[in-house]
């Protein structure tokens, strides 16, 4: 209308969490809200969506301490420092194994495309010298050419577990670095991280709960099976990637108080620790996890974009 003066629009604020986390009680969203004391400083609450009519009876929680529980379940994912070497060499050995795997593959491959192309050399002599008619060579050639083309897609093709090493190293490194990545990003840094490791957040009692999602569920798969191999991990304080640690929980512990040696971990439990580690391989290879490793590359490159 003619005379009206246009009043700004008051943007509206965004909170990292919204959305991302759900009521223990009512299973309804948490949302977020600003609010400003006497002294003028402003706070950030969280609460459940449920204010009105029928209220939800979840208490309000400030923000500053739902990121502390944040950050306390972010520092319980890496290993114990002796865990991660195991985890490292059996990572690194899974990896010589599936390449050398692939390497006898591909040599076969190879041998039987060379095989396959001596037969239609063979098979063209035969015709020209007339052993066979046109309908058995073309009959013949056919069937070697189809053979040729299956092997030569195979030849270009990987073995899975050679392309999910990648993704599991980013994984082992991402837990390293990510309590000081949620500590020093910005509040869009902050939820990336909690979506990428975290699954299904609740909040019940101002107390947050929340889960490792795979493939960062291998801390406690691993935990647990260290643990039947008798290995007891006291520093939850890992040393970073590449960093020289601690005896492998594969060598020989020390004797204990009453001179007694623990028990080593024998051929089985070494056999089991294998089959453990192509287990947690395998989840890599699920849609969702390489959804999530590929959020964990992004984020460990975020410091450097911020350089």
């Amino acid at each position: 209308m003619l005379g009206r003066v246009d009043r700004p629009r008051s943007q509206k604020r965004r909170f990292a969490y919204t959305g991302l986390i759900r009521c223990g009680s009512c299973d309804r969203a948490i949302t977020a809200e600003q609010k400003i004391n006497r002294h003028g400083r402003r706070y950030v609450y969280y609460h459940c969506v449920k204010r009105a009519g029928d209220r939800c009876p979840e208490p309000a929680i400030e923000e500053r301490d739902l990121e502390r529980q944040m950050l306390s379940f972010l520092r319980s994912l890496p290993l114990p420092d002796a865990a991660f070497q195991d985890a490292q060499a059996l990572l690194d050995q899974e990896g010589r194994s599936a390449g050398e795997v692939e390497e006898a593959r591909l040599k076969s491959v190879t041998a039987s495309i060379r095989s396959v192309e001596g037969e239609l050399r063979e098979l063209l002599d035969l015709r020209i010298r007339s052993f066979i008619d046109d309908e058995e060579y073309v009959r013949r050639r056919l069937k070697l050419d189809l053979e040729k083309a299956r092997l030569s897609e195979s030849l270009v093709a990987r073995v899975e577990t050679v392309s999910v090493i990648e993704p599991a190293r980013t994984a082992y490194s991402f837990v390293f670095q990510v309590a000081t990545l949620f500590e020093q990003g910005d509040f869009a840094v902050r939820r990336t991280v909690i979506e990428t490791v975290g699954s299904n957040p609740l909040l019940t009692g101002k107390k947050l709960s929340i889960q490792a999602a795979k493939p960062f569920t291998w801390v406690a798969e691993i935990t647990k099976f260290r643990q039947r191999c008798g290995v007891v991990d006291g520093d939850r304080t890992p040393a970073a990637p590449g960093d020289s640690g601690g005896d492998s929980a594969l060598e020989a512990p020390a004797a204990n108080d009453a001179g007694q040696p623990p028990p080593s971990p024998s051929r089985p439990a070494a056999e089991e620790w294998s089959a453990l580690a192509k287990d947690l391989l395998r989840e890599f290879r699920t849609e969702d996890c390489q959804v999530r490793t590929a959020k964990a590359a992004e984020l460990l490159r975020e410091p450097e974009r911020a350089a």
